[in-house]
């Protein structure tokens, strides 16, 4: 979760700021989160074999770090269905493991 940290991405006026590197790291990290929640919601994996692959406490705060920015996207295009799986990889994750908390982090 470092490389997360090297970046203060917290708004869609940061990313419009970004040279085109930048840009592209960030959607590399969101569009594998998404397709990440679009295969479990397609249920072509298993939810507890990828929930095996990857943390779900790290699922969790990628979703967190990046709630406010994927909001702000949806806004600008109008279109709800940005990133939608995100929404559903976070909600599985939830519902898998509600004991899961994330601590308020400043690096969020």
């Amino acid at each position: 979760m470092e490389i997360l940290d090297e970046h203060n991405w917290k708004t869609l006026d940061d990313i419009i700021q970004l040279d085109s590197k930048e840009k592209a790291k960030l959607y590399l990290i969101l569009n594998h989160y998404h397709a990440l929640g679009l295969l479990l919601k397609e249920k072509i994996t298993n939810p507890y074999l990828l929930l095996s692959l990857y943390s779900p406490a790290a699922i969790l705060t990628v979703c967190k770090k990046y709630e406010a920015v994927i909001g702000e996207m949806r806004e600008f295009t109008n279109d709800s269905t940005n990133f939608e799986g995100i929404d559903y990889l976070r909600e599985e994750v939830q519902k898998r493991y509600p004991e899961i908390k994330l601590i308020k982090s400043a690096k969020l």
